[in-house]
């Protein structure tokens, strides 16, 4: 074992303890994750770095399902974005999400890319993850959102991971190793990345309220 190896797998015991310590965390195996719409999913994926996701985010993606149902496929959702224009879907004043929504959807369309099946079986092979950081503005944490979004299990490290792990009493460390560390806290819990990552959202979440 490498001494990296070693330092995550101290870590996720570490963290795993952590959570186990604590009286008022809760994991929900009964959340529902992301949706069956190409729409709200990229709408979601775009939108969420540096906001508010239960007063800005997700008033917008229920908006795109309501107003948009045919939207379920990338293509008529591209259809809408050129119809409409990307400020308009997410209600969004300055340029870059709207690029970013444009540039994504455009991307995925000519890739053949047309429904949550399609998305999921794509985003298994890993080196697409580069060709989706491609685009201004999609990094590491997006790419691992979006896949969150389509129940393939990860970890996107934000703002509230990376507070939690500080809690827990573990020294910062890159996004790379800290995702395989909170991977690894999952699976020492016997539940999947992505309940982990919606547990940790939502107890840091309540915490800033």
């Amino acid at each position: 074992m490498t001494h990296q190896n070693f330092s995550i797998s101290n870590n996720a015991y570490i963290l795993a303890n952590y959570i186990q310590s604590l009286d008022n965390f809760s994991i929900s195996t009964e959340h529902n994750y992301g949706y069956d719409h190409m729409g709200a999913i990229l709408t979601d994926a775009i939108l969420q770095a540096g906001l508010n996701y239960r007063t800005v985010v997700a008033p917008r993606v229920k908006r795109v399902i309501t107003n948009f149902p045919e939207a379920n496929v990338t293509s008529i959702f591209l259809n809408y974005i050129h119809q409409y224009g990307a400020f308009h879907i997410l209600q969004w004043q300055h340029p870059e999400k709207p690029r970013r929504l444009d540039e994504l959807t455009t991307f995925l369309y000519e890739k053949g890319i047309e429904t949550r099946n399609d998305l999921h079986k794509w985003l298994v092979v890993p080196q697409n993850d580069n060709m989706l950081m491609k685009i201004r503005g999609i990094g590491l944490k997006t790419v691992d959102y979006l896949k969150n979004l389509i129940n393939l299990p990860t970890v996107a490290i934000d703002r509230h991971v990376r507070g939690f792990v500080h809690n827990a009493g573990i020294s910062s460390v890159d996004y790379a190793e800290l995702r395989s560390i909170v991977i690894s806290a999952a699976t020492i819990l016997d539940i999947t990345p992505t309940i982990l990552d919606y547990a940790i959202w939502s107890f840091m979440s309540e915490k800033m309220h």
